[in-house]
């Protein structure tokens, strides 16, 4: 299961670049939900050495009352990026139906935002299906250990 997590870093870490992408062209409230994802994706990932750290820095603000961190946000995390992956293609289709391209332009910040969506969109998807998996694997594990419920 912890092997599925190892690549769920990569696609926080690129969330966190989409925020940042997100907020230069000009769209505050989708990088809001895209370090919103990214922050839970660093509670779930509180030991790995990429994100603890940050996850030490998120545990001392307002957010660390919320949780603890690590597996028991596994689920939450899924729904989100699962939700923000979801509303991000549908963004996207409206962006592609718009204009014809993900690409308008390319003399300002706000022509690269479809890119940014499309990107975040992709690496919530990537990460909500690892999560999937491995919540598969943990659950299975747990109902082991504790022999069958019959």
């Amino acid at each position: 299961m912890l092997s599925k997590l190892v690549y769920v870093k990569w696609c926080v870490l690129l969330t966190y670049l989409c925020a940042i992408g997100r907020f230069v062209a000009d769209e505050p409230f989708g990088a809001l939900n895209d370090l919103f994802g990214a922050c839970f994706g660093t509670f779930l990932l509180k030991e790995d050495p990429a994100l603890a750290h940050c996850f030490r820095c998120l545990q001392e603000t307002a957010l660390g009352a919320m949780s603890d961190g690590g597996l028991s946000c596994l689920l939450p995390y899924l729904l989100l990026a699962t939700l923000n992956c979801a509303f991000g293609l549908l963004r996207v289709y409206t962006f592609a139906t718009k204009y014809g391209t993900l690409l308008p332009c390319s003399e300002r910040p706000v022509c690269y935002l479809p890119a940014w969506v499309l990107l975040s969109s992709l690496s919530q998807f990537v990460a909500s299906c690892l999560c999937w998996k491995a919540h598969f694997v943990l659950h299975n594990s747990c109902m082991w250990s504790h022999g069958p419920s019959g």
